[in-house]
C-alpha cells in the first residue's frame, strides 16, 4: 500500500518539474525567435515549424508525400504533422499553439514512463534535468515524439512484455529509425524469431520509403553536414588557416564542402563503436540493464555515422544515458548545453561556432568512451559474480 501511494505523489512531481522545465524552455525559445526577428541573433531553436506547417500544406491541398511532395521524415513522423497542422488549421491558430504542447505531452509521459523501468529511482527527474538544455530545440520538433515512442518500447520490454514491446519498436522505427535498435533487447532476451520479423518487416517498409524520389529529394546533398564532427573539424581548421569556409545550405541545414571520402571519415567513429557494441552484444550474456545499456550504445553507433547530426538528436539516447553512471550523465548534460548554444546562437560561419560545436562532438565522444568502459565493466562484474554463485 505505501508504494501505490508514493507512485501518483512521485507521478505529480515528475509533471510538475516537467511543467517548469518545459515552461521555462518555451521562454527561452520564444524569447530568441522574438530577437530573431528583430535581427539581433541568428537562432535555429524555431526553424522547423515552418517547414511542418509547409508539408501539413501541401498535405491538406492534396500532394502525395515521397510522390510529388519532398519529405524527409518517415511514415510516423509525417502523420504527425499532418494531424498536428490539420488541428491548427481547423481552430485557425497557429502551429506552435498545437505543436508545443503535444511535444510537452510527450515529454511528460516519457519521463513518467522510464520512471517506470525497475532499475533505480529516479529516472524520470533525470531524465527531465539532463535533457532540460535540449527543450527550448525538441519542443518545435518531432523528437519528443519519437523519444516517446521508444522510451514505451523500452519500458515494455524491460518488463518482459515481448510483443508490446516489438510493436512500439515499429512504430518508433517507422517514425524516425533509429527505435529499431530496440530489438536488440528483444534478441539477447531469445525471442530471436519476434527480433528477426522486427527488423525484417520495419526494414522493408523503410527501404520501400527510402527509394522514393520525394525522400531521396529531401536528402541530397553536397559535402559533410557542418554539425557533425568533420564538419566542425574542417570549419575550425579552415578559421585556423584564414581558407575559404566553403560552406552552403541544402535542405534547410548547413553543409561544407569536402571531398567525396568525407562521410566514410565522419562515419569511422560511429563505425568503431558499431564494431565495439556488436561484440560486446554477441561475445556476452547481458543482463537487462546491461541490454539497455548496450542499446543506448547502438543509438549513439548511428548518431555518429549519420551524415546529418542535428544538436536535437541528443535526445535520441537521453532514455538510456539516465541508466549511466554520473560521468555519463555529466558529459551528456555538458554536451547538450553546449549544442544549445550552437543552435540558439546559430552562425556557422563564425570561428566561436565551430571551436563551441567542435567541443560539443568531442564532449559526445568522451561520452561513447565512457559508455564503453561502464557497460564492459558492469559485464565483467556480472560473470565474477556467477562465477562465484554457491553450487
Amino acid at each position: 500500500m505505501p508504494t501505490t501511494r508514493r507512485e501518483p505523489e512521485r507521478d505529480a512531481v515528475l509533471i510538475a518539474v516537467g511543467l517548469t522545465l518545459i515552461c521555462m524552455a518555451f521562454v527561452v525559445a520564444a524569447a530568441a525567435a522574438r530577437l530573431d526577428t528583430l535581427d539581433v541573433i541568428r537562432t535555429g531553436l524555431v526553424s522547423d515549424i515552418k517547414a511542418y506547417d509547409q508539408i501539413g500544406l501541401d498535405l491538406r491541398t492534396g500532394g502525395v508525400p515521397y510522390i510529388d511532395i519532398p519529405v524527409e521524415h518517415l511514415p510516423l513522423s509525417l502523420a504527425l504533422i499532418g494531424v498536428l497542422t490539420s488541428i491548427s488549421d481547423a481552430l485557425g491558430i497557429e502551429l506552435w499553439l498545437v505543436w508545443v504542447p503535444a511535444m510537452s505531452m510527450c515529454l511528460l509521459v516519457a519521463a513518467v514512463s522510464i520512471d517506470k523501468v525497475s532499475f533505480a529511482g529516479g529516472n524520470g527527474l533525470r531524465f527531465l534535468l539532463y535533457g532540460a538544455p535540449l527543450f527550448p530545440l525538441v519542443l518545435f520538433r518531432v523528437e519528443p515524439f519519437v523519444v516517446l515512442l521508444a522510451v514505451l518500447g523500452l519500458a515494455a520490454l524491460a518488463a518482459g512484455q515481448w510483443r508490446i514491446g516489438a510493436a512500439w519498436t515499429i512504430a518508433g522505427a517507422l517514425a524516425k529509425g533509429w527505435p529499431l535498435a530496440l530489438a536488440t533487447m528483444t534478441w539477447k532476451s531469445g525471442h530471436r524469431i519476434l527480433a528477426t520479423a522486427t527488423v525484417t518487416v520495419t526494414g522493408a517498409i523503410l527501404l520501400v520509403v527510402a527509394a522514393t524520389p520525394g525522400f531521396q529529394e529531401s536528402r541530397s546533398f553536397d559535402g559533410i553536414h557542418s554539425e557533425t564532427l568533420l564538419g566542425t573539424i574542417l570549419l575550425t581548421w579552415r578559421h585556423l588557416i584564414g581558407a575559404e569556409l566553403g560552406t552552403g545550405g541544402s535542405a534547410g541545414a548547413v553543409y561544407v564542402d569536402a571531398a567525396g571520402s568525407a562521410l566514410f571519415i565522419n562515419a569511422l567513429p560511429g563505425l568503431v563503436l558499431a564494431i565495439v557494441w556488436l561484440g560486446i552484444v554477441v561475445r556476452n550474456e547481458l543482463t537487462t540493464r546491461q541490454q539497455v545499456a548496450a542499446t543506448g550504445l547502438a543509438v549513439l553507433a548511428i548518431m555518429l555515422i549519420s551524415p546529418l547530426f542535428s544538436t536535437q538528436f541528443l535526445l535520441w539516447i537521453l532514455p538510456f544515458v539516465v541508466f549511466q553512471g554520473r560521468v555519463a550523465r555529466c558529459l551528456f548534460a555538458a554536451a547538450a548545453a553546449v549544442g544549445f548554444v550552437t543552435v540558439g546562437f546559430f552562425a556557422p560561419d563564425s570561428a566561436w561556432w565551430a571551436i563551441t560545436a567542435l567541443v560539443k562532438n568531442v564532449l559526445i565522444l568522451a561520452l561513447a568512451v565512457t559508455w564503453i568502459r561502464g557497460l564492459v565493466k558492469a559485464n565483467l562484474q556480472h560473470r565474477t559474480s556467477r562465477r562465484n554463485l554457491p553450487v
